[in-house]
């Protein structure tokens, strides 16, 4: 059997827009980073340089979605520190993609407590147990996170990027029970987090192994 295959030639489309940077400004110099999404986040990447004016134009750009970033700080960026950038994301079809936005985004701050049975408490070292997020989906997740130790009192605090978020227990002799938000049971479901909207009333219900 055989079969004819006639291909044609089609024009991949094109992205623009402008590149926002941390002091609110359109940004005059340097490359925005352009990674593949649909779980091929991290496998290949390509730069292009942003104009003067801000604006940039991404050719050839077949169908999916992708992550423009725009990294103002050091990148890598040494451990502990915050990395400063502006990041959007875009989904291709088969025509051109205009007035795209790459604007900053911040880490979001978690706030809760920890709840023990009293009997167990004792046992309890706070010090030794980290609490933080990871990304439900790591498709342009920018970095990491800032988990947090539990205070004497049981409160913690810790930063996540935005997006959805499992929250996790870095410590071998405990486990977490239960999860709830404001009142409400989110065991095994992630947390939505939103840029420039702290996040409060997380309690993490624990118990020993």
């Amino acid at each position: 059997m055989t079969a004819d295959i006639t291909l044609r030639p089609a024009a991949l489309p094109v992205v623009m827009g402008t590149v926002i940077g941390s002091d609110g400004a359109p940004v005059t110099a340097g490359t925005i980073h352009v990674a593949h999404g649909d779980h091929l986040f991290g496998v290949d990447s390509r730069e292009m340089r942003i104009r003067p004016d801000g604006s940039f134009v991404l050719p050839g750009l077949s169908p999916g979605t992708y992550f423009l970033q725009y990294r103002e700080s050091h990148w890598p960026p040494p451990r502990g520190e915050t990395p400063v950038l502006s990041q959007a994301s875009v989904t291709i079809h088969e025509t051109d993609v205009a007035n795209v936005k790459v604007v900053p985004i911040h880490m979001v701050k978690a706030t809760g407590r920890v709840i023990i049975d009293p009997v167990q408490r004792r046992d309890f070292a706070g010090s030794e147990c980290s609490i933080g997020a990871t990304p439900a989906d790591f498709d342009g997740n920018p970095g990491p996170a800032h988990p947090g130790r539990v205070r004497d009192d049981l409160t913690f605090e810790f930063a996540s990027w935005p997006g959805p978020h499992y929250v996790f227990l870095d410590q071998g002799r405990w486990f977490i029970k239960a999860i709830r938000l404001k009142g409400v049971d989110i065991t095994d479901q992630p947390i939505d987090f939103k840029d420039g909207a702290p996040v409060s009333g997380i309690e993490l219900e624990l118990a020993r192994r």
